[in-house]
């Protein structure tokens, strides 16, 4: 999945099939709390987040791997380990996922 560059903006941008993607991996509950783990502990390794979130190793393994794919989880590598954060649309998304669990009355 390749995003594109807004020339004015310098931002990398969704096309309309890597939105539909991404919102297809926020329908998981691992997923979804994956990102909240990396909004609440950025710059953690799969182990702490396997630790934080629960489960089966390899599964939190697939499941950060598909939120990498999809461009809501970025990766940078030191030494023997892996540090994940939210990228800015993981950021987006997790904003949206808390104004839906408020009460909107």
């Amino acid at each position: 999945m390749r995003l594109k560059k807004d020339p004015k903006k310098h931002l990398r941008r969704f096309e309309k099939q890597e939105i539909l993607d991404a919102f297809k991996m926020l329908g998981n509950e691992y997923r979804m709390n994956v990102l909240l783990a990396l909004k609440r502990y950025p710059n953690i390794t799969l182990e702490q987040i396997n630790d934080h979130v629960g489960g089966d190793f390899k599964n939190i393994h697939v499941h950060v791997k598909k939120l990498s794919i999809a461009g809501l989880v970025n990766k940078k590598y030191k030494g023997n380990h892996v540090q994940h954060t939210l990228s800015e649309y993981g950021k987006v998304a997790v904003d949206c996922f808390h104004r839906f669990e408020k009460d909107p009355y």
